[in-house]
């Protein structure tokens, strides 16, 4: 087997904070989440043409919370979640690179409170399905849902299911567009 390394470019400081979370699609479109003193922001980038930096629109706050995730699916539209207190929330929306803008749903339901629980993350595939992983009370719990870009929901089906049991802190999770999932 051929040994396979990656040519890295020299880390480059964007922004303060901590618990971020980054996805990209095919285009070198990227959006970013991270959490700084207990508040939420989100940068939009673009990879540039040398594939050495990428090119960040300016740090936005958009919610409260603690722990964040995203995935990033077609289109510009993405599936969010995060955490605040002890309840989890999604949000779906839809980001304009060439604006480095996020068209949010403005609505009382732009937030859509699904569950309790902490330190969550979420993976989204481009049939609009959706998968949900978090720490619960006793173990690790996941959650399917399918996503409305149109009405900027996810309906997420029934309860999350416990997949572990123990204590821990920190999951994540990777879906692709066959249905498979790590």
């Amino acid at each position: 087997m051929t040994e396979q390394i990656l040519d890295w470019t020299s880390s480059q400081q964007y922004d303060t904070g901590t618990v971020m979370a980054v996805d990209l699609d095919d285009q070198g479109n990227c959006i970013e989440t991270h959490v700084g003193a207990g508040r939420l922001y989100y940068h939009l980038g673009k990879i540039n043409d040398d594939y050495t930096n990428i090119d960040w629109g300016p740090s936005i706050r958009f919610a409260n919370g603690v722990t964040t995730s995203v995935s990033l699916a077609q289109n510009g539209n993405f599936v969010e979640v995060h955490t605040s207190g002890s309840y989890l929330y999604s949000r779906v929306a839809k980001a304009n690179f060439d604006t480095k803008n996020i068209e949010w749903k403005t609505d009382g339901s732009a937030y859509q409170k699904y569950d309790s629980g902490k330190d969550c993350s979420v993976a989204a595939d481009d049939q609009d399905n959706c998968l949900e992983v978090h720490v619960g009370s006793s173990g690790l719990y996941y959650r399917i849902g399918k996503v409305n870009y149109s009405s900027k929901t996810v309906d997420w089906g029934s309860s999350s299911t416990k997949f572990d049991s123990g204590y821990y802190s920190r999951c994540s999770v990777a879906l692709d567009n066959q249905g498979n999932c790590v």
